[in-house]
């Protein structure tokens, strides 16, 4: 099963590359929406709404901020935070995930607390600019944790994006010892449900 999984991500990714450099070219219409991840262009330190603006302008569908750059427009007061969400919809975007590294997973009770409590308020940031998503990375986790433990910390995170109408997406990280492996990450998704 785990042979199988990791040759057919393998093979979906292969096929997939050679149409994802093509998202600007790429008809609206269809399964897929095209995202921008903002993180690509972090060098040029452009503020997010004017990511927005070259988004749209290279015609892509989506983006996908970090959280820490709708925290800076947050910290602009709630009209920046109105004004982004009015630019987004203007500019026929929409924001299916965005990334944030809140440490809902980790082992320490009061630390999993706090991040359960961070993730919430990137939610509610999120949800308050158009969004539909948040990703749930693995941040702060430093070592394995079983399946089950992870399932019960992932259904947290799902309750209350719920209450929010943001959905916590399970982010498979590469190097991460605890959910770096796609395998791990549909056990806790069978799990979680």
């Amino acid at each position: 099963r785990r042979g199988f999984l990791g040759r057919s991500t393998a093979a979906l990714g292969a096929a997939a590359a050679p149409r994802l450099l093509l998202a600007a070219d790429a008809p609206a219409a269809g399964p897929f929406r095209y995202g921008l991840n903002t993180g690509t262009l972090r060098g040029l330190k452009l503020p997010l709404p004017d990511v927005v603006g070259l988004a749209a302008k290279a015609g892509y569908q989506s983006i996908e901020p970090w959280i820490d750059e709708v925290q800076r427009v947050a910290e602009a007061g709630e009209g920046a935070v109105k004004d982004l969400a009015a630019r987004l919809r203007d500019a026929g975007l929409s924001v299916e995930n965005a990334i944030g590294f809140a440490p809902w997973i980790v082992d320490d009770d009061a630390k999993r607390a706090q991040g359960l409590e961070a993730a919430k308020r990137d939610m509610d940031l999120v949800a308050r600019i158009g969004g539909t998503g948040l990703a749930a990375s693995a941040a702060g986790a430093s070592g394995p944790i079983p399946v089950p433990r992870i399932a019960e910390r992932y259904r947290a995170l799902l309750d209350a994006g719920q209450k929010l109408g943001v959905r916590a997406h399970l982010a498979v990280w590469g190097a991460s010892k605890t959910l770096g492996r796609l395998e791990t990450v549909l056990e806790v998704l069978a799990a979680a449900y």
